[in-house]
């Protein structure tokens, strides 16, 4: 995303997404006019904010149920030779993304303020 030269994979971090478009990361809109999304981004380390929406599609016998909504803000503080993941969770009212770090197998934040804030809303959605 820095529009210079590429760099070597180990000087930077890729955010690559599934079931969610990646409409644009620090205000730099991804996003093709067609609606689609280029589903895979390489940045530079450090702190990034995504606009993110839902793009899911449920096969069934006799139909395919397709899910989408506005968009939500997440952010990743990206490591250097990292590949983060941007998934839905989907329950049966809402939905939320969350970002794992498939470098070391682990979810990371995707709030955009302080670790805490992640956990309050783990414990809201056990409802």
């Amino acid at each position: 995303m820095s529009g210079g030269p590429r760099r070597p994979f180990r000087e930077v971090a890729i955010i690559q997404s599934t079931e969610v478009l990646i409409d644009s990361v620090d205000d730099i809109v991804v996003r093709d006019k067609a609606g689609g999304t280029t589903r895979r981004f390489e940045v530079l380390p450090g702190l990034h904010t995504l606009q993110v929406s839902l793009l899911a599609s449920r096969n069934y016998v006799l139909f395919t149920k397709t899910m989408r909504s506005g968009l939500v803000t997440v952010c990743v503080h990206a490591k250097p030779g990292h590949v983060y993941g941007v998934r839905p969770v989907i329950t049966a009212k809402r939905w939320r993304p969350i970002v794992v770090d498939a470098h070391a197998h682990v979810r990371v934040s995707a709030a955009c303020g302080p670790d805490d804030d992640d956990e309050e809303d783990e414990e809201e959605d056990e409802d």
